[in-house]
Formats: structure tokens, C-alpha cells, sequence
């Protein structure tokens, strides 16, 4: 799947040249020639950050984040090693005119890998949560550490799912219909990722607000829908509350580590944001055809995100420490379970 676009530029023979028939440089798949010094520059950043992911998540044996931050990490230094691929194979081809033309397989390539790989970093960002709630206390959330990640993974794969097949169908299209139809389908896909991280935000909001005001969730309030999380409840003679004996170094280390996945999450959010209007302009439009919005709005935040998470790693901001459980009655907790 290829199609020509035409930008005006003055005939230069070093770095391109014009189509005979519409006096203009066209280029193939892109609509631009591709820049291998950025394409080189991303491959290497993510290159580097995910061997770092790796060793940071062997020696703190969060073994999750193989699967998550190091394979997602991982998928982006191999869509931007395509599009290095593109820049390498950019050859001048004399039919029709004449036309710059690149590798179709790098090309098809680089769609598949830059569009699903976020959601393997975001599907880290719903783990880790759920284990900062478990340590800070889960009173503060509607949730269970444990529902964190089947709700929101779960979500997370089904839009990486939709996503797979969108770039699947776009990149076996032979026109322009069937391409645009895929890329109808990874848009559907990039939406569902998004609603699944407002979601998300707005749980992730809710607790830090009630961790920082002290405030457990209401657990006869009709959206405690968690079991989990009302078994903890405000305290008075017939519920109970659980709080957490922690050192001073170790919370200022959790609410870093919230940071970081509010930081890393709003970059890959801004991210969704532009493949989503990228896509639904075309596959010729203004905004899918500008290498500087791909460098900066997609490239650059999945790389300040990845990097965030390097230098805010779980392995120094996670140090295990245990809660304690007070019951402020003498009711038994199991009374309150569905």
C-alpha cells in the first residue's frame, strides 16, 4: 500500500528530483523524504531505553514489565529502525515521470509496530498502579490492586487487538479504499485506548485527592463497585479502615512513582490524540504527510515517557514496606462482602 504526494521544491539532484510531467518532487508511501538522521536518533534512544527497561526489570524482578514496558519499548526501536530502513532505500524511479520511491516492506512495517506499541506501555502503567494503591492503601480507591489489571489491561488489549487489524488491513490494501478502511479500524482502536485511559485518569485523579486529604473512599456510596475495596471503609463503630505504617522516604518514593506514570501516561495520551487526527485526515492529508509532527508528537513523547520510566523506575521508588490492618470494630469484615 503506497500512494504519491506532491510537495513544491526547487530541483536539487543531490537530494531530489522533480517529476517530468507536474514539475514537482514526489515522493512515495510517505508524501516526504524520510530523514535518517531522526530515524537513526529515535532507533538508538529506544534502543538504549529498552536495554535499560531490561536489566531494571530483571534486577527488581518486576518480571511484568518484560512483557509490558520492555517488549513496548522494544516494538518503537523497531518501528523507527523501518523508517531508517525507508530513508536507506529511497531510490529514484523513472516511471510516470518519475518519483522518489522507498521500501514498501519498511514502509508496511513501521505502520503496524508505531501504532500498537503504546499499548504495551500503557498496559505497565495500569500494573504499576494498582501496585502503588496496594502500598499507599486501596481505602483511597474504588478499586482492588488487582482489579486495576484485568479491567484495564483487558481494555488496553482489546484496543491493541483492534489496532493489530487496522495496521493489518492497511498494509495488505492494493488502493486507497481498503487502506483508508484500515485505517478507519486502528482509529477505532486509538479510541478505545484513550477511553480506557481517561478512565483510568480519572480513578488515578480520585485516589491521589483522597490519599492526599486523607479521605477513604465512602464505601456505601453506590459507585464503591469494588469488593475489594469495600471491605475498607471510613471509620466509624461498624466499619472498618486500614492504614498503612510506612517511613517518610518510602512515600515520597511512592508519590514519585506517581508521577511518573501521570507524566508518562499524559505524553502517551498527547500521542493518541495525533494518530487519531493524523488517521482520520488520510493517508495524503496535511498532518500525516509533516515529518516534523510524527517526529515530535509521536516519536518524541513515547520517548520522553519511556525515558521517565527509566529514570523513575519502580526499582528505586518501590521499596517494600508492609500495611498494617486496624479494625476500629469487632464486626467482622466478611458481613459487608457480596
Amino acid at each position: 500500500m503506497a500512494f504519491a504526494n506532491s510537495s513544491s521544491l526547487l530541483l536539487n539532484p543531490n537530494q531530489g528530483s522533480p517529476n517530468l510531467l507536474s514539475g514537482k518532487v514526489e515522493f512515495f508511501n510517505y508524501g516526504y523524504n524520510m530523514s535518517m538522521p531522526t530515524a537513526a536518533c529515535f532507533t538508538i534512544l529506544f534502543a538504549l531505553s529498552m536495554l535499560i527497561h531490561l536489566f531494571q526489570a530483571i534486577k527488581s524482578k518486576y518480571y511484568f514489565l518484560l512483557w509490558t514496558l520492555v517488549l513496548g519499548t522494544f516494538i518503537e526501536m523497531l518501528g523507527w529502525a523501518c523508517r531508517a530502513w525507508s530513508a536507506s532505500s529511497t531510490r529514484w524511479a523513472e516511471e510516470a515521470g518519475g518519483y522518489w520511491n522507498s521500501s514498501d516492506d519498511a514502509f508496511l512495517a513501521q505502520i503496524t509496530t508505531l501504532i500498537i506499541a503504546p499499548a504495551f506501555l500503557q498496559a505497565s502503567l495500569y500494573i504499576l498502579f494498582g501496585r502503588i494503591v496496594g502500598r499507599l492503601g486501596p481505602a483511597f480507591c474504588r478499586l482492588s490492586p488487582r482489579d486495576y489489571t484485568w479491567i484495564f489491561v483487558s481494555g488496553d488489549f482489546v484496543s491493541l487487538c483492534i489496532q493489530g487489524v487496522g495496521g493489518g488491513v492497511a498494509s495488505t490494501a492494493t488502493d486507497e479504499d481498503g487502506a483508508n478502511q484500515g485505517a478507519r479500524i486502528m482509529v477505532g482502536g486509538v479510541i478505545v485506548q484513550m477511553v480506557v485511559m481517561v478512565g483510568f485518569s480519572a480513578l488515578f485523579v480520585e485516589f491521589v485527592w483522597r490519599y492526599l486529604i486523607d479521605r477513604p473512599v465512602d464505601q456505601v456510596h453506590p459507585f464503591a463497585w469494588s469488593r475489594k475495596a469495600r471491605e475498607v471503609v471510613a471509620v466509624d463503630k461498624t466499619f472498618a479502615v486500614r492504614t498503612f505504617t510506612i517511613s517518610t522516604t518510602n512515600e515520597k518514593r511512592a508519590r514519585l512513582m506517581l508521577g511518573a506514570l501521570a507524566g508518562a501516561t499524559f505524553m502517551i495520551f498527547i500521542r493518541s490524540i495525533y494518530r487519531t487526527v493524523e488517521l482520520l485526515d488520510g493517508w495524503t492529508g496535511p498532518i500525516i504527510t509533516n515529518q516534523t509532527l510524527f517526529g515530535v508528537l509521536d516519536g518524541g513523547m513515547i520517548i520522553i515517557a519511556v525515558v521517565l520510566l527509566n529514570v523513575l523506575h519502580p526499582i528505586f521508588l518501590l521499596k517494600e514496606y508492609a500495611p498494617q490492618t486496624v479494625l476500629s470494630s469487632e464486626l467482622e469484615l466478611s458481613q459487608y462482602k457480596e
